[in-house]
């Protein structure tokens, strides 16, 4: 690799990080990542070798954005160096570690700021008040770190994937913004979210629900509990962000909150169509539409102002006053013929 030299040396604590299933990758970026890897084995970035290893990780492809080349993602990395009075640069503080599995899946922005995020936790001491950003192939030596990581993330490091508490409420994570479609104000925006955030805690179904998600669900629906196989038919896209449960893009409400939130949707009086359009985009638990349709059935007020589409009656044609006065015919296939 150009640039300056350094080596890596892992700590005497490292532990081996190895996954026995590798990453499909598509059939169009094969070509591009034989090359590539082709590449960093000439630059002695990496080495063939057909020996066992106890240090293995799935690679991430990427398209590059403008150009027809691809991005080999593995792990993040970073560096913090210090800028001394000869006017040299030395190392402060260094780290990389692996992604973990919902990682591998994000965008290259999302890594990026990940990658951002990561080394501001762990270099917080140092960059309180003092924020600069480095290209990453600008800084060889946090693009090394994050080819070659040292260590598998723990919990602190995924920051996407835990509760973030600040004294009594929770900070609304990137990826959940739902709830904030239906606060009226950002002070509501952020009550409402620690309403869900401290009702998933106290619901047992709830947290019952995460566990299978995080843990995985049975191969049968059989094998559910009964008060969890409403859920069965969308598992697949049930995954845990912030510690709280979401359905895609959209925020699983814990059932003591239901009536509250639908409240929220029912406000204004908008009709059985407009509360599921608005619900469907931003909130989910079993039955929300049937649920909202009885809410607004039930509303006094809606009833009364319910627009009502009477019936067209029916036309009736005078009766002829005399024969063959009007002739009507169906045409008809009978036995291959036209009649």
């Amino acid at each position: 690799m150009p640039g300056e030299k350094f080596i890596i040396k892992l700590a005497d604590n490292a532990t081996p990080f190895c996954v026995s299933t590798p990453r499909k990758i598509p059939f169009a970026y094969t070509d591009k990542l034989k090359i590539e890897l082709t590449l960093l084995e000439t630059q002695g970035i990496i080495k063939n070798t057909i020996e066992h290893s106890d240090w293995c990780a799935p690679i991430v492809i990427t398209p590059k954005k403008n150009t027809n080349k691809i991005r080999i993602l593995l792990s993040i990395g970073y560096v913090l160096m210090q800028l001394h009075s000869d006017g040299t640069w030395k190392t402060v503080q260094a780290g990389s570690r692996h992604l973990s599995d919902t990682e591998t899946r994000y965008a290259v922005i999302e890594l990026e700021l990940l990658g951002v995020e990561w080394a501001a936790q762990k270099c917080y001491n140092f960059l309180e008040g003092l924020p600069k950003w480095i290209k990453g192939k600008e800084k060889l030596r946090a693009d090394a770190l994050s080819r070659h990581p040292h260590e598998p993330p723990n919990t602190s490091d995924e920051l996407a994937e835990q509760p973030i508490v600040n004294g009594d409420h929770v900070d609304e994570a990137p990826t959940i913004s739902a709830i904030r479609s239906v606060a009226d104000s950002p002070k509501d925006d952020q009550t409402r979210l620690f309403q869900v955030w401290k009702s998933s805690n106290t619901e047992n179904q709830y947290q019952e629900l995460k566990r299978l998600i995080i843990n995985g669900f049975p191969e049968s629906k059989k094998d559910l509990p009964d008060h969890l196989k409403k859920y069965w038919c969308v598992h697949p896209d049930l995954s845990v962000d912030q510690d709280l449960i979401v359905y895609g893009c959209r925020l699983l409400i814990p059932t003591s909150l239901c009536q509250t939130i639908m409240q929220k949707f029912h406000h204004g009086h908008p009709g059985i169509r407009r509360a599921q359009d608005r619900a469907r985009m931003i909130v989910y638990w079993p039955g929300i539409d049937t649920d909202i349709e009885a809410c607004i059935n039930d509303c006094q007020f809606c009833q009364d102002h319910l627009s009502m589409n009477s019936k067209e009656q029916l036309i009736q044609k005078l009766k002829p006053s005399r024969p063959f006065q009007e002739i009507a015919a169906d045409l008809h296939t009978l036995t291959v013929k036209t009649t």
